[in-house]
């Protein structure tokens, strides 16, 4: 049975079985309860408001077993530490229903003791069943029409509600009961349940938690710096009916941050308050994991800006909120830690697996991370020997994970299921702090505690949303249980929500306060912690930092739609070996314009292996097809242009034009292909270098085997000597005769020469002696022909064949 269903069930069970209690029933009371006027021992209602229409959402989870909606908006002292305190319990009443309430009142129940994370799971899932009930109080407004609602407000001392003498945390159930229906049957008609910690044994050991704020967003710049849509806008927007996620983040952390100190609820007439404070409103420290891509979107949106509509870029004028929320993670990050994210916060799992071709890219975009980071926030204080990959497995080795580059010795932030856990631990919720093993040395590692975060991201459209206070109450409810399994201990604990949380300012900014002024939490950061010097500021905290334990070792990778696919990850790598081949082998490495080109390349492939694409294949596509697109352009910039060629001798000069169109030099080459089919040869041709937004051209010494008209195909080949770009074809035109076809061209003529030598000769001779004998003159002009067809075969073996042969 879905969570919801069950809970809606057992809510209407319980209601049920209240039914039948009459109202104003004598519940046991304690002797000691403050009193006024008469001296009746009841809890003292406030005085009664005119009913006020209710908010359209705020019915949405009523029943007709329950068509009261019980909203706790004042629960004090969160964390009672005295029998003596004044105990406060205010909200508002709802009737959702479709019939009017009548003698309308609440009451409080309290359930039995728990002691464990487990129990308190389960306890939420469902209301008190039973335990201590208080006298019913009547509400502020006593009848209530549908859609109709009015306040409650119950006051009493702690002792009141008999939490006995030892440790740990009790359910608190707030029931609101009526006459109600066609009978006007008496009942209770709506439910609210939550907890209250409570340790009355004395001080116990403190325990410290420390806090991670993630900022991060999905990629949205393509390579050339243009927003791919407009998105971003709305997550920084400070529209009060309707700020952005990322707007309430920061507002979330900044206020939670500085501390404070609750009023304390008012202590009855007659009542001294108690010796012992429970609050004490300690400031917190934050840190926040920040991808620099994120900052570098915000801020190209502080000045006017380009945005993707329809395939095209349209200009948007510059973002007020952009640049106020820029302002704000400045402030933070100057009162508190930043951890930078490598740029883009890329799949860095996926990237350093053992067959990946991209491996250094993790380390090439933590240190471009890095840098960016401290120009965009203007701060040099990084935690920069820490990583926090995205959450899931890791694999077996994590050398390619772990930040470098700081005075501590490397340190990592892990998911709670990146590591198994280990049989010792059973039972009872381990400090933060492990060792893990690789093969520079031992490597500091930092576990997220996975309940104590998720109670952070609050949902108010869940079933189960009670209202923010309450949902802060059950985070304080979480964490009394962890101290109360070793309430001598001391444990040092990571609270970090997940990247892309979607925080509710008011749940958030409360919890992050609460570490700071309940009586047995204490607030410590997340430096402190890696280095193992953690320690309460203001708490006695004797034990010092809390000793690390065994996790095991790293889940192996056996789920690969946790990371991104290992094909994508190849045609990243094809990508990659495109780009380098341009920057560092075409373009002019050292020089200033290159280096820029390199980055941009270098965060265009962050953005395309951003861990945001793990499940949404689809963009990440996207963003690796832009990144090609924009390579293939540049790349194209660089070009050998076709042009006519004529040789006029079997040796000489080809003049081939390169044209530059980028805006920045690069050494080039040109190399003809010289295959049998080509008939040219030439020798290396020296790398030269084309300023940008020219052409210039390049003589080869080329060698002509043959003559007549053909194709040779030419291409660029780096400094390296390796292609560069598709090759081109040249139409080449030569008019030399080979050396065989020459030779038998002047034995030819020789022949013709002696044979018309002879013929005069003998003609000659004829006219001297016409009585001498004389050859017949049919058998010398056939020996003519014959010699003459002899030249003509000899000559024709060297010419060039046609493809028919």
């Amino acid at each position: 049975m879905p969570r919801t269903a069950l809970r809606n069930r057992v809510v209407g069970l319980v209601l049920a079985g209240i039914c039948s209690i009459p109202l104003g029933t004598g519940w046991a009371t304690s002797p000691v309860l403050a009193v006024e006027g008469d001296g009746s021992a009841s809890p003292t209602p406030a005085p009664s408001r005119s009913p006020s229409p209710s908010p359209p959402d705020t019915c949405r989870n009523s029943s007709e077993e329950a068509p009261v909606r019980v909203e706790v908006t004042t629960l004090l002292p969160r964390a009672p530490s005295s029998l003596d305190e004044s105990f406060r319990v205010a909200g508002r009443l709802t009737n959702c229903g479709r019939e009017p309430l009548e003698r309308l009142q609440v009451r409080l129940a309290v359930g039995s003791k728990i002691d464990s994370r487990s129990g308190l799971a389960r306890a939420a899932e469902e209301p008190v069943l039973g335990g201590r009930r208080l006298p019913p109080v009547p509400a502020a407004l006593a009848d209530l029409g549908p859609g109709e609602a009015t306040t409650f407000d119950l006051r009493l001392l702690v002792r009141d509600l008999a939490l006995g003498r030892q440790n740990g945390v009790f359910p608190l159930a707030v029931q609101a009961q009526a006459r109600y229906g066609e009978a006007f049957r008496t009942g209770s008609v709506g439910l609210a349940s939550t907890f209250v910690p409570w340790f009355p044994d004395g001080p116990i050991a403190p325990t410290r938690l420390a806090w991670l704020m993630p900022v991060t967003d999905q990629p949205r710049r393509a390579p050339d710096g243009v927003l791919l849509d407009d998105a971003l806008e709305g997550l920084l927007a400070s529209d009060a009916d309707q700020p952005g996620r990322l707007h309430r983040l920061l507002a979330a952390a900044r206020v939670g941050a500085q501390g404070g100190c609750d009023e304390l609820p008012e202590l009855p007439d007659g009542v001294l308050p108690p010796e012992r404070a429970s609050c004490r409103g300690e400031p917190v420290p934050m840190t926040y994991g920040v991808d620099p891509d994120l900052l570098g979107s915000v801020e190209a949106m502080v000045q006017p800006y380009s945005v993707l509509e329809g395939g095209a870029p349209v200009v948007r004028p510059a973002s007020v909120d952009a640049a106020q929320w820029l302002t704000a993670m400045r402030t933070a990050a100057a009162s508190g830690d930043v951890l930078p994210l490598p740029y883009a916060d890329p799949d860095v799992v996926a990237l350093s697996r053992p067959d990946s071709d991209v491996r250094d890219d993790v380390d090439l975009l933590r240190k471009l991370g890095q840098t960016e980071t401290r120009q965009l926030l203007g701060t040099s204080q990084l935690l920069t020997s820490t990583a926090w990959p995205p959450p899931g497995p890791i694999g077996g080795s994590i050398d390619a994970l772990v930040g470098g580059g700081g005075s501590d010795r490397p340190a990592i932030v892990l998911d709670q299921s990146a590591l198994p856990g280990s049989p010792a631990l059973l039972g009872r919720t381990p400090s933060a702090g492990t060792t893990l093993s690789s093969t520079s040395g031992p490597v500091t590692a930092l576990v997220v505690d996975e309940g104590l975060s998720r109670l952070v991201e609050t949902d108010p459209s869940s079933p189960d949303w009670q209202g923010p206070r309450l949902a802060e109450q059950r985070w304080i409810a979480e964490v009394a249980a962890t101290a109360a399994e070793r309430p001598s201990e001391s444990r040092t604990f990571l609270v970090a929500p997940r990247r892309g949380a979607d925080l509710h300012v008011e749940v958030a900014a409360a919890v992050i306060a609460d570490t700071g002024r309940l009586p047995w939490l204490c607030p410590v950061s997340v430096a402190d912690a890696v280095r193992r010097t953690e320690r309460c500021a203001v708490l006695p905290d004797t034990q010092g930092p809390a000793r690390t334990e065994d996790r095991g070792t790293p889940v192996a990778l056996n789920r690969p739609e946790q990371e991104l696919a290992p094909s994508f990850v190849e045609r990243l790598a094809e990508v990659r070996r495109l780009s380098d081949q341009f920057t560092d082998e075409v373009l002019i490495a050292a020089g200033e314009q290159a280096k820029a080109t390199k980055a941009r390349m270098l965060r265009a492939r962050g953005r395309a292996a951003s861990s945001a694409w793990r499940d949404r294949p689809t963009e990440g596509r996207r963003m690796l097809a832009l990144l090609r697109d924009e390579l293939t352009g540049l790349r194209a910039q660089v070009r050998l242009v076709s042009e006519p060629v004529t040789l006029t001798g079997s040796t000489g000069t080809m003049r081939l034009t390169v044209e530059n169109t980028l805006d920045q030099p690069v050494n080039i080459g040109v190399r003809l292909d010289d295959t049998s089919e080509a008939r040219l040869s030439s020798g290396e041709t020296a790398v030269r270098q084309v300023p940008g937004s020219q052409a210039i051209q390049i003589a080869i010494l080329v060698e002509a085997r043959t003559s007549g008209r053909f194709v040779a195909r030419a291409g660029l080949v780096d400094v390296s000597g390796d292609p560069f770009g598709a090759p081109v074809d040249l139409a080449v035109r030569s008019t030399q005769y080979g050396r065989v076809a020459l030779g038998i061209t002047g034995v030819a003529a020789a022949v013709l020469v002696v044979a018309a030598g002879l013929r005069i000769t003998r003609r000659a001779m004829g006219r001297s002696g016409r009585h001498s004998d004389r050859v017949p003159h049919d058998l010398v002009a056939r020996d003519l022909v014959a010699r003459d067809l002899v030249a003509r075969d000899l000559v024709a073996s060297d010419l060039p064949r046609d493809d028919d042969g």
